[in-house]
Formats: C-alpha cells, structure tokens, sequence
C-alpha cells in the first residue's frame, strides 16, 4: 500500500523541497554529521511520511553518555526528525519508515539508536509504539526545557546579586584573558569539557549576562549564555569544577546572570536541561527553583536502541 524510498540527501535542501509539508519551519538539522540518512512514504506517488537522522562516529563521545559501546568505526544514529501526516497515523507508516532507515544505517556501521520524543502530548503514545514495534529496548527521560519571562520573573533568589566564599571571583565573561580563552579553547579541543563547552558557538555567546567563576586565580566556573533573537536569551553552558560544589556556587552563577538580565530589558530566556548528562542535585534545584517560574515547560523523552551483534 505504501512505498517506503531512500533519500539521496547529498544535497538535502533540493531533496527534501518535495516533502516541505512535512518538516516544520523551525526544523534544524544537527551539525557535525558524517553522514544524512532519509526515507519518505509515498502512497500513489504522494509524500505521507518522512523519516531523517544523522549519523557520527561513536568516537569521540563520552563515556556517560554510551557506556555500552566500545572503541570502533561504529556509528550513533540519531533520528532528528518522523512524521507522519494526520489521516494517515494507525496505519503503521511510521514503523515502516523506522524500520527501513534502522536497516539502512546498520548495514553502514549503525550501532546505537535514539530518538527523542515529547512527553505528555497526544503524540507521546504513537510515539512508543513505534520504537516498540521495531524492538528498541528502552526510554528514559532526556530533556526538560523552560521559557521564562524576565519582565514577570517573580523567584526571590533573582532580586539581588549572590555573593561568594573567600577565594572566589565572578567576572563578567567579556573580561576573559586571552590566556584564559587560550587555556579552555585547549581543554575545549581536546574534549575535557564535554557538553559545558563554554567557547563552543562563540559568536553567539550574550555578554550582558554570561559570567566567569575564579578561584585563587584560575577559571573554575561559568554560566555562559547565547543571544538567540533580539528579545530572547539561552542559557547555555553551567559548570563548576568538581569538589566545589558544595559552596553552591551554581545557584548563585545562574541567578546572578538572571539578575543581570532581567536589568537588560531582554524579555525572554530560554534553559533546556540535558537530563542525562547532570546530577540529580541539579535537576532537583531547577525542579524546585525555577520551574514553578516558567511560563512554558515541555519535556522529552529519548527511546535507544543498540544492534544485537
């Protein structure tokens, strides 16, 4: 009833001209991928499904994330993107399409599979019952994200600025030394940072709110934040170098920087929270800190899938 085809995505803005209706307008594809895969349902000729995903070496990658997979030429396959148009749900196209790019990308190396889904929408359950039906073994919750107003932001840990055990110095992130830009950039290159990464995207980084953490001289800490429209601020990167977090300094970055924006007249911010990658602790004081201050809170789920050797 319904042809599954492969997607020649060498040039993927030509290729997926003919399925417009089918991506929204805001979809973005991840950068750093060695290779596009894509499959389209077509039922008499016309588009009803489409399936994307990127794939990247497992290497390097850190060990958190993946602990399952070894030091190979295998690949991670994300699916950045399945859909299905409305009249045509229930009638397994998405499981069809899933299926389809699973095969094609195992037999080019792919190895572990995820997929991120919302949480608590009418799509969460068709969502599951797809990775079911193809066999992946399991979900867990992968991203809590929070649109703020700053103009209405009523937390009373925002209404002043923190201040810091003897020792430590916050800096604004523009006063940066070029030694202390160079000394991260280093550990950036090397991947000791991680998903903190703070010079990562660095044009786009806001400096009206995005703040350094000095301990007896050294860089120790950061919240360092991306202007991403006119009226919205991302906070992006929040670190501080393990055995000190027990001087709570990371509260203390994140609202220090919201003060300082909600003095900037920048009306929105935006946090997303990578679940699996912070501690508990962390994911407990935006719980409790911050959430009940959102305007908007939407959360994601992530289905894996590994191949069975």
């Amino acid at each position: 009833m319904y042809d599954i085809i492969q997607l020649s995505l060498s040039d993927p803005t030509q290729a997926l001209q003919p399925f417009a209706t089918l991506i929204p307008s805001d979809f973005q594809a991840k950068p750093f991928t060695t290779k596009k895969l894509g499959f389209a349902a077509l039922l008499q000729g016309h588009p009803v499904g489409l399936i994307l995903a990127s794939c990247t070496p497992a290497f390097p990658i850190t060990e958190k994330l993946f602990p399952d997979i070894q030091e190979t030429q295998q690949l991670i396959v994300d699916v950045e993107h399945l859909f299905v148009a409305a009249e045509h749900r229930g009638k397994h196209v998405g499981r069809l399409l899933l299926s389809a790019l699973q095969t094609a990308a195992e037999s080019i190396g792919g190895y572990y599979f995820s997929l991120t889904y919302p949480l608590n929408t009418t799509e969460t359950g068709a969502f599951e019952k797809v990775v079911a039906a193809c066999g992946w073994e399991g979900k867990r919750p992968f991203l809590l994200h929070c649109r703020f107003d700053s103009f209405t932001f009523g937390s009373p840990y925002a209404r002043k600025l923190h201040r810091y055990p003897p020792g430590f110095e916050e800096f604004l992130w523009s006063n940066l030394t070029p030694q202390e830009h160079a000394d991260l950039l280093a550990r950036q290159k090397q991947g000791g940072l991680g998903s903190v990464a703070p010079l990562v995207d660095e044009d786009k980084i806001e400096y009206i709110n995005s703040l350094g953490l000095r301990y007896e001289g050294r860089v120790v800490g950061w919240m360092v934040n991306h202007r991403v429209a006119a009226d919205t601020i991302c906070y992006k990167y929040l670190y501080v170098e393990p055995g000190l977090e027990f001087h709570a300094l990371a509260p203390k970055l994140i609202f220090n920087a919201v003060y300082r924006h909600m003095h900037a007249h920048v009306q929105w911010a935006i946090l997303d929270i990578p679940l699996i990658q912070v501690k508990a602790t962390w994911k407990h004081f935006v719980e409790r800190r911050l959430v009940p201050f959102a305007i908007d809170v939407s959360r994601q789920m992530q289905a894996w899938h590994i191949k069975r050797l």
